[in-house]
């Protein structure tokens, strides 16, 4: 049936200069595209539950994280935890998402009231990448959801030797942070266990005396870091950065 739709998509429908634009786009001819149309909708065209990408943008967000995380993992197989984290933190961060939706060409498909300065300038163009990856996987599957992330996402639009180069630590973020807003940032050690790998520290990011976030780590510098991030996501700092 699939198969049917797309070929039917490709040379008969009424709609298959959008079909065929939507196909460049994700590097396969879509099967419905009433999928495609609503993952392009943005809530001020359309506030109806379900008539908007809403939805389809929180199982897109999810999918790319997870995909991302997957092709870091045999990309670098002998680099730690951190670096993986930092690794997609860096491709996954909202700012860097809205700047690849642009790169994309989205705002050309997207349905709303927004201006095209305030369309630009905000996370709009970043939720409609993330419910285009939803709408890929409810069409196609999940196989083709994870070639479209890792062919026309990744290998096109990003540069992992540079991101590499590019240091990221949540931990100073956070600092700057707590001294921008003038909040107090600790880090406390919460325990301290032996196991048959050797020691593991359990460390806690307080805010104001408050713990925040806590993270386990067979050092605490990593844990500290993974406990940063976790604080970090938490704060929504990365529509900021």
């Amino acid at each position: 049936m699939t198969f049917f739709r797309q070929w039917y998509n490709r040379l008969f429908s009424s709609q298959r200069t959008y079909a065929r634009k939507i196909s460049r786009l994700i590097g396969f001819m879509p099967a419905r595209l009433a999928l495609y149309q609503t993952a392009f909708t943005h809530a001020s065209a359309s506030p109806e539950v379900g008539f908007n990408n809403e939805r389809l943008e929180l199982i897109g967000d999810a999918l790319f994280d997870v995909v991302v995380s997957e092709y870091l993992y045999f990309k670098y197989p002998f680099k730690s935890e951190g670096f993986l984290t930092e690794m997609r933190s860096k491709i996954v961060s909202r700012k860097t998402v809205n700047q690849l939706a642009q790169k994309m060409g989205l705002q050309d498909f997207i349905e709303t009231t927004m201006s095209d300065k305030n369309l630009l300038n905000s996370s709009t163009l970043g939720n409609a990448f993330e419910a285009l990856i939803g709408a890929v996987y409810f069409d196609l599957g999940f196989a083709r959801t994870k070639r479209f992330i890792e062919q026309q996402v990744i290998r096109v639009h990003f540069d992992l030797e540079e991101l590499e180069s590019m240091t990221f630590n949540f931990k100073s973020k956070l600092i700057q942070y707590g001294q921008k807003h003038n909040v107090t940032i600790e880090y406390r050690m919460l325990k301290e266990e032996r196991t048959k790998h050797g020691k593991r520290y359990t460390m806690g990011v307080f805010m104001d005396d408050q713990l925040m976030a806590q993270s386990s780590a067979h050092n605490k510098k990593q844990a500290e870091q993974t406990a940063s991030k976790e604080l970090y996501e938490k704060l929504d700092l990365a529509s900021d950065a």
